[in-house]
């Protein structure tokens, strides 16, 4: 994945005068015209792990508007590896702006209930999805563990 640089943008205030200080913003939010923030630094690690054991196939959880979900549906695509979405709730349709984007990048949606999605580590039924699929590998909600730390270290 390729990232724009991020520039360092200079805020403006009367209390920053006063203070005789300047305050600079580093803008993550323009590192990617797809992706913005923290969410593709999170997911350097658990891709580059993915792609070294030779999975096929993401698997990841969030919400109907998770920018986790959206960050990895593009990042699975740029990899040339499917992606799979387990998402809280069963009720999606109609898929929202983020969903679509998400279906729009390749990743297959796997709505669950609130009690399996809790549950996660070990309802039998995100075992059952994770069966269906195709190698693969399993990157905690929000791109969290040790290599989404390590990766946000990289900001």
């Amino acid at each position: 994945m390729k990232f724009n640089p991020t520039p360092l943008q200079e805020l403006s205030h009367s209390i920053f005068d006063c203070a005789n200080v300047q305050v600079h913003v580093k803008r993550y939010d323009l590192i990617h015209s797809f992706v913005s923030g923290n969410k593709l630094f999170k997911l350097k690690y658990h891709l580059k792990r993915a792609l070294k054991q030779g999975a096929k196939t993401l698997v990841t959880f969030g919400g109907a508007y998770s920018n986790h979900l959206h960050a990895t549906a593009f990042a699975a695509r740029e990899a040339g590896v499917d992606c799979v979405g387990v998402i809280r709730g069963q009720q999606i349709l109609p898929l929202n702006h983020t969903l679509k984007d998400c279906v729009h990048q390749g990743m297959t949606l796997e709505p669950v209930t609130r009690l399996d999605y809790q549950d996660k580590d070990s309802s039998l039924v995100i075992q059952n999805v994770l069966k269906r699929y195709e190698k693969p590998y399993l990157i905690p909600e929000g791109g969290g563990g040790e290599l989404g730390v390590l990766g946000a270290q990289d900001m």
